[in-house]
């Protein structure tokens, strides 16, 4: 649990000293939460750096934008359902028009044996992720370019199904769609509060000075 988040805030990494990077982590399921916690201690991933949540996904991301934390990038790691969860960022709040997160969502899509197939498959991601986040063509055609709008294959899982990273800055469109009404009851009962998991840098064993962060200018990245 934390494929993402502790090998970018670990002390241990090689890039800790050099280049500060702040990741806030999110996991529903509270058993994974509680690994994602042990993970961090046994790795030393400090409070500074990485910050963790039990919430629901979608109120995870409203709350991002709700509480002003400017990240540089969103990765959306469940292949099965994570382009659903794009509709959480309908009626964002800009804050800088030059200043849009890189969000990076995890699905499975048909291995492609020709260019044809290739093409097909790339639109159809791009049409899964247009209709959840409610702008049509949001990312396609000259749009694709202005939002850096990318797929790749991140690993073969089966005879005819890969798993593919779509990528792409979070579109300008995205700002005038109306958001959705979150039933939290419903998706598990995520707890506003739940933020814990934080480790102050003196309780670490040798007294690392280090804690859970992003690169120098203070990028910051979700899971």
């Amino acid at each position: 649990v934390g494929p993402f988040a502790v090998p970018l805030t670990s002390a241990n990494a090689p890039h800790f000293l050099e280049t500060r990077i702040v990741c806030h982590a999110n996991d529903l399921n509270p058993v994974s939460y509680r690994y994602l916690q042990g993970n961090a201690k046994g790795n030393r991933c400090f409070s500074d750096r990485l910050v963790m949540y039990n919430l629901d996904a979608r109120e995870f991301i409203r709350r991002m934008n709700r509480e002003g934390v400017e990240a540089d990038h969103f990765i959306m790691n469940l292949p099965q359902l994570a382009p659903e969860f794009l509709d959480a960022f309908r009626g964002w709040e800009f804050r800088s028009e030059e200043k849009r997160p890189l969000v990076h969502v995890h699905c499975f899509g048909e291995k492609a044996r020709n260019d044809d197939e290739l093409v097909r498959v790339e639109r159809q991601a791009q049409q899964r992720c247009e209709k959840a986040l409610g702008c049509p063509g949001c990312l396609s055609d000259s749009k694709a370019s202005e939002n850096e709008f990318r797929v790749r294959v991140v690993r073969d899982v089966g005879p005819r199904k890969n798993m593919l990273c779509v990528s792409f800055r979070l579109p300008r469109e995205v700002s005038g769609v109306e958001k959705i009404e979150l039933n939290i009851a419903s998706s598990g009962g995520a707890d506003e509060n739940a933020t814990g998991g934080k480790r102050d840098r003196t309780k670490e064993e040798g007294g690392a000075s280090t804690d859970d962060a992003e690169s120098n200018p203070s990028k910051r990245s979700k899971e």
